[in-house]
């Protein structure tokens, strides 16, 4: 079949997705389309492109940015925010690899998504790349008078900044880069080094695009229930006037090294103390089958991949480190690789971790890996992949990048997305073979020599040498710099500053393509829910197709805990799965677990009421498994929550640190989140809690738990015990299940008779004062760039229409945040929000280079949303975005747990309704009032800062207030 000039490859029906998968070749160019029809509703579309790399100057990175700031058809300054600002789009976004680039875009909406590809596509064969565009996403000199600092901005050259700055970022670059030798693609970052960024010359940017963005060099996907034919036109129009173009754009083979590489560097610490990093980085060989994938992620599993994985389990018991290192199983590369180690690493134990590992590995080989892990690794894996849950992004995304795995080294990606033959071979081979892993673990890892030793030794000095380097560097070249090149930076940096300014025509918006409020459903989407009880308490029942597999929550009423004792709730989920029982052992529980369920884990919610001051906290115990094993899932939890294991103080202390060294190392690259965290925790009791058990205020507990656990067990033994006791009551129980109608029948009788062996405690319930103290705040964190939050409880504010106050808030995040944050201020990203039921509105930047200027930029909302003068369609385009995020697409489990608070927190319909029509009814008018709220906020707003010293020390001289330093 020849069908618009594509002629089929393979036509496949793949009945583990009910799907079919027809891989197309367009004749005259060479582009290649995978096809992926169904039933979903939820499209995705992407083009992608194999990009390999010269140099590190990230070209491929700043070129991902680029093209999506306007375009030939589309001549407008950046389409991908103008389609945020007025699409029901599900996903848009660009990624790049080390050896690809991808532009995936998703829509539930027929008309809105060809509209998304209309857009993407003209973007990246199109796109108008001016100079101004490299000069905002790359890098470029800055300075505004000739007797200022020469500096460096660029959008892309901060967010690499930032990733420098993260120390678990630079272990996996390094050990990855250093797999292969200098003159191999990967050994290169696509991303970019800060210090090469600035060597990138237009010519090498324009040229990089006309090399690779091309047909001959493009992996087109579809998938969903749009029609493949017009699939095929719309492509055929794209590609029609294009020739075959012989792109070399191959990722060759790296040689097999015959002996070992140690690398040793410094990373950027808060201390000397820190610890160091240690990892061992195995290159495996070429994939070159589904089944060989498949292995190699069942072997993962069985090794590192849970508490009770061997080494993960030898590393952990050795006591050599705090915690454990190592990117695991790199899968998105053509030749895939191994990590294993350890952070926190005492100096006279850095020598131990390598020959520790080879020994374990050897152990395992010798004395065989305990099948009860083997049949957990093989359940885990296959129930994972017929469950298909991609969670947050689209499924058919999460299929894609499956494909790319193959299809981008020009192998067929119909075989990367089907699991049944692969995953029948594999088990087949196991139950005929004893010593199947272990072969593998003996042969290609433990006798091969190709492998990268990586040590990061830390430095506490470390970012305030890379600063003055910077600081040296730049004052260097300025001096250098003759009258004339000084003049023609601060020309560019004007000019610049006039082009990032200047707002796009009427005419140039009317280009882009955008629904109408006609095309908006006007009803809420309802969820079913039915409600039964059993020894009066509440039982939820969501009948969905979950295509046989039963969602669990149970939820205990977290009103009856002390205050003392609530940050222990941060470390509860561990407790709960990885402390063991009185009757199993962790390492069993965790095996049980993976054989006969899809996994259990723990949260707390904490919410408020509606139209209230109360506020509700849970914490959930959920669940998944077959209905076929329903009983096994609700007999493990009844062991877990019934008969805890509290008893073993060395393997608790293991769990803390653990939980503290991961967090430590969340600071830098998750400062946004963390800051977020403190100032919600400022605002209301529920973002207090969430603070005390996830933020900067836990981690301090976790770091005096942790010397308590060593000094005083017996007394931490004594509050958890106390938690865990008034927590698991009945009398502050709920149920909630997320199941079809033959699997409901089936689990009913089973959710009876779990209440009714939950005791009946009558506990007191008890009030909490707890609450962050409300003070603008700085943290120093080892880092190159900041994170910058401000925020203000409105609670005492009169919120007229909040619907249309949740519109204004949408559409200035989208335009003037992210133009003077992101655009002028070159932070990587920065945006507002504004709480639906908590009143809370916060704004915040991500690897931003300033602080200063940020907050002075938050501080001018209010003038500007009071300036506005917006035409009646951009109105309608802010409205159809703030209804894509109410609309978002979700999956069986996570709209039965949306009902569940809903109900919690007692949101009706009708609220929702109502909630849902200011939206679509709201006017410019209404999207003003937001104003008096920002004036609000600029005059009383609370600051909490995480960053480097120089940019901190350089706001609080400027401003007329001050922020009080404080230590993480």
């Amino acid at each position: 079949m020849n069908l618009y000039g594509f002629e089929v490859i393979q036509e496949t029906f793949i009945k583990e997705y009910q799907m079919k998968a027809c891989l197309f070749r367009h004749v005259k160019t060479g582009a290649q389309i995978l096809s992926i029809e169904n039933d979903d509703e939820h499209k995705v579309f992407s083009i992608n492109f194999r990009t390999v790399p010269k140099t590190s100057n990230g070209v491929a990175h700043i070129l991902e940015h680029s093209v999506l700031n306007g375009s030939k058809k589309y001549p407008v300054k950046e389409p991908f925010i103008e389609i945020i600002k007025g699409s029901l789009q599900t996903f848009v976004n660009a990624f790049t690899y080390p050896d690809k680039t991808c532009y995936p875009c998703a829509s539930q909406n027929l008309q809105d998504f060809y509209n998304l590809v209309d857009v993407y596509m003209d973007a990246v064969l199109h796109p108008l790349l001016k100079r101004e565009v490299l000069d905002q996403e790359g890098w470029h000199y800055d300075m505004e008078n000739p007797d200022d600092e020469l500096s460096i901005k660029g959008v892309v050259y901060n967010e690499m900044k930032g990733a420098y700055s993260d120390a678990d970022d630079r272990l996996t670059d390094i050990a990855l880069q250093n797999l292969f030798d200098e003159k191999h693609p990967y050994h290169l970052d696509s991303g970019g080094n800060p210090d090469v960024i600035p060597e990138l010359t237009y010519k090498e940017f324009i040229d990089f695009h006309r090399t690779y963005y091309h047909p001959s060099n493009a992996l087109v996907y579809f998938y969903g229930n749009d029609p493949l034919e017009e699939r095929l036109r719309l492509m055929s129009n794209y590609f029609d006037g294009y020739e075959l173009l012989n792109v070399d754009s191959s990722i060759p083979i790296q040689t097999k090294r015959k002996a070992p590489i140690f690398i040793q560097q410094p990373y950027a610490a808060s201390d000397e103390d820190d610890g160091h990093y240690v990892t061992i980085n195995y290159l495996l060989p070429e994939v070159e089958t589904s089944f060989d994938a498949m292995k190699w992620s069942m072997l993962y599993y069985i090794l590192f991949g849970t508490a009770a994985s061997p080494l993960h389990k030898d590393l952990i018991d050795s006591g050599l480190g705090d915690g454990l290192a190592g990117y695991g199983l790199e899968s998105e590369m053509r030749q895939w690789s191994l990590s294993f180690g350890m952070k926190g690493v005492n100096s006279e134990n850095v020598d131990k971790i390598i020959p520790f590992i080879q020994n374990s590995l050897q152990q395992i080989v010798d004395e065989g890996i305990d099948q009860e892990m083997i049949k957990a690794a093989i359940n885990s894996i296959e129930f994972s992949l017929r469950e298909n849950n991609s969670g947050s992004y689209p499924r058919g995304l999460m299929l894609m990048l499956s494909a790319l795995a193959f299809w981008n080294y020009d192998k067929n990606p119909i075989d990367a997305i089907s699991f049944e033959k692969p995953l029948f071979e594999l088990k087949k081979q196991i139950f005929e073979d004893n010593s199947f892993f272990e072969k593998i673990i003996a042969k290609d890892i433990l006798d091969n020599p190709h492998y990268v030793v990586v040590q990061l030794d830390p430095d506490n000095e470390l970012e305030f040498k890379r600063n003055n380097e910077e600081k040296l560097k730049f004052a260097a070249i300025q001096r250098d710099l003759s009258k004339k090149e000084v003049n023609a930076i601060i020309k560019n940096s004007k000019e610049l500053l006039e082009f990032q300014e200047k707002p796009n025509s009427e005419k140039a918006l009317a280009t882009l393509p955008m629904l109408k409020l006609e095309d908006l459903d006007r009803k809420i989407r309802e969820i079913p829910t039915e409600v039964f009880s059993c020894l009066g308490r509440p039982i939820y029942w969501h009948d969905l197709d979950t295509n046989g597999i039963l969602y669990l929550t149970l939820g205990f009423n977290v009103n009856r805990v002390p205050e003392e004792l609530l940050p222990y709730f941060g470390i509860f989920s561990a407790l709960l799965t990885q402390m063991g029982t009185v009757n199993m052992d962790f390492v069993r529980l965790i095996q049980k677990i993976g054989q006969e369920t899809g996994g259990v884990n723990g949260s707390l919610f904490s919410g408020i009421k509606l139209d209230s001051k109360e506020f509700v906290v849970y914490y959930f115990v959920q669940g998944k498994t077959l209905v076929s094993q329903a009983k096994a899932l609700f007999d493990l939890i009844e062991e877990m929550v019934l008969n805890p294991n509290l008893q073993i103080k060395e393997r608790f202390l293991q769990v803390v640190l653990q939980m503290r060294v991961n967090l430590e190392s969340m600071m830098v690259p998750y400062g946004h989140v963390m800051a977020q965290k403190r100032i919600n925790g400022m605002m209301t009791t529920s973002g207090w809690l969430t603070e005390i058990t996830s933020g900067i205020s836990y981690l301090h507990f976790l770091q005096e738990l942790e010397k308590r656990v060593k000094n005083d067990w017996k007394n931490v033994q004594k509050e958890i015990e106390k938690l865990w006791d008034v927590l698991i009551d009945r009398d502050g129980m709920i149920i909630d299940v997320t199941v079809e109608e033959d699997g409901w029948e089936k689990v009913y009788p089973l959710v009876n008779n779990f209440i009714e062996k939950i005791s009946s405690k009558k506990g007191q319930i008890v009030s909490w004062k707890g609450g962050v103290p409300v003070e603008n705040e700085a943290y120093f964190i080892p880092a190159q760039v900041n994170y910058v939050g401000k925020g203000l409880n409105l609670k005492d504010q009169e919120l007229v229409k909040e619907g249309s106050l949740q519109v204004a808030t949408r559409y200035l995040s989208n335009s003037y945040i992210w133009d003077q944050v992101r655009v002028i201020g070159g932070a990587y990203g920065g945006g507002a929000g504004l709480g639906q039921l908590s009143k809370t509105f916060s704004y915040q930047s991500y690897r931003d280079p300033n602080v200063l200027k940020t907050l002075m930029a938050y501080d001018g909302a209010g003038e500007y949303m009071n300036s506005l003068n917006l035409s009646e369609a951009e109105v309608t385009k802010a409205i159809i975005a703030t209804i894509a995020t109410i609309d978002a697409p979700l999956m069986p489990d996570q709209k039965g747990h949306l009902a569940l608070k809903w109900i919690l927190q007692e949101i009706s319909d009708d609220y929702r309704q109502s909630f849902r029509d200011d939206i679509l009814s709201t006017s410019l008018s209404d999207m003003k009032k937001i104003v008096a709220l920002l004036q609000v906020v600029k005059e009383d707003g609370v600051i909490v800062v995480l960053g480097n010293e120089r940019s901190i020390s350089d706001a609080n001289k400027a401003l007329s207030y001050r922020l009080k330093l404080k230590e993480i």
